[in-house]
């Protein structure tokens, strides 16, 4: 089955500036784990505009960190894709306290 995704490894390049972090490549069960380590000190910004694919383990990432910031009193901005922003919407993450989603409607 053609999945457009690469024959290669899957890679995922988070780039953080401040309380930033822009993600581009592929998020799946290979590397949400770690893209997750990645935001947990003080990320308010999650850029996803760079993602080619967004796997279902990659979901798990802004539910996480849309919980740890609404237990801090925070928001965290998800800047995605209309791609990306489907996913997210099919999940009901627009529902989910700490998370505001910002991007274009697919």
């Amino acid at each position: 089955m053609q999945t457009g995704r690469s024959a290669g490894p899957v890679r995922c390049g988070p780039v953080r500036s401040g309380h930033r972090l822009a993600v581009s490549g592929e998020i799946d069960q290979a590397n949400a784990a770690a893209l997750g380590v990645a935001l947990e000190d003080g990320v308010t910004v999650l850029d996803l505009t760079g993602v080619t694919f967004f796997g279902v383990a990659g979901v798990r990432v802004p539910l996480e960190i849309g919980a740890v910031a609404a237990g801090r009193g925070h928001v965290v901005r998800v800047s995605c894709s209309s791609p990306v922003r489907r996913v997210l919407e099919v999940c009901d993450l627009p529902a989910v306290a700490g998370l505001e989603l910002d991007g274009p409607r697919p």
